[in-house]
């Protein structure tokens, strides 16, 4: 038998016992990077859900302000349309799942709109609309009255 002393590396119940610390840590480590991937994307879609909203907004405001005249039409499946002093038109109006201006879809291929009103009111017109991300259970509702500029 050999002493002690002159021992050198480890027995196999210390490489064992290693290799499970190292192994418990390791996935400790993959389940805290996973769950913090996930909140990420789940964080970037809530973002572009807000993003969508925004663009909408102001892309109506845009356009309402602009026109000469505002007309509603097409209930339940509201369709405005904004006349311009040049006297083009143009519509805004809700087409399956998106929001479409002029022809042209406003929402990110991720975006569903899951509802859309439309009230003419006295020289504006209030919006409401409901989107919702693919992959979350969070929608987002907005409404708003855009008044149409005075015009001499």
């Amino acid at each position: 038998m050999v002493p002690d002393s002159e021992q050198r590396g480890f027995t196999l119940i210390e490489a064992l016992v290693a290799l499970a610390v190292g192994l418990v840590t390791a996935t400790v480590f993959v389940v805290i990077i996973t769950e913090g991937l996930q909140q990420v994307r789940s964080t970037k879609r809530i973002e572009r859900l807000h993003a969508n909203a925004i663009l909408l907004s102001n892309a109506f405001s845009y356009r309402i302000k602009q026109a000469e005249r505002i007309s509603v039409s097409g209930l339940p499946n509201p369709i405005l349309t904004l006349t311009f002093p040049d006297s083009s038109t143009t519509t805004i109006a809700q087409v399956g799942d998106e929001i479409q201006i002029g022809g042209v879809s406003f929402t990110d291929i991720e975006i569903a709109v899951i509802d859309f009103t439309l009230r003419e009111m006295t020289n504006s017109v209030r919006i409401g609309f409901t989107l919702e991300s693919e992959g979350l259970d969070e929608k987002l509702s907005s409404t708003t009255t855009i008044a149409r500029r005075n015009r001499p």
